[in-house]
């Protein structure tokens, strides 16, 4: 008898990593031109709150825009995004509950 080796076995194949979905939001920046407003890019992860992403997702989809106050390179930004709660036309931004 002649002994052959074992059959191949499939080999697992990693899960893809989870998607970042970018979204991109537009700003005044202070002492700026205000006709001018920057793209504020910002990478949606999956350890933000729930609550966090449909806000700016919703914010980049609708046009929102707002202030840049203070950025820090890959730590930091602060600022606000205004959708303009009750206009006419344009549906009401997701709330964003803290600590949720």
């Amino acid at each position: 008898d002649v002994l052959s080796p074992p059959p191949p076995q499939p080999v697992a194949l990693s899960p893809p990593p989870p998607t970042r979905e970018v979204v991109a939001i537009r700003l005044a920046v202070p002492g700026g031109d205000a006709s001018a407003p920057v793209e504020l890019r910002l990478r949606l992860l999956p350890e933000h709150s729930a609550s966090s992403v449909a806000f700016v997702r919703h914010a980049a989809e609708h046009g929102c825009t707002g202030n840049l106050y203070r950025s820090e390179k890959d730590f930091l930004v602060q600022g606000r995004i205004d959708c303009g709660g009750g206009t006419p036309g344009k549906p009401p931004a997701p709330k964003v509950e803290k600590g949720g």
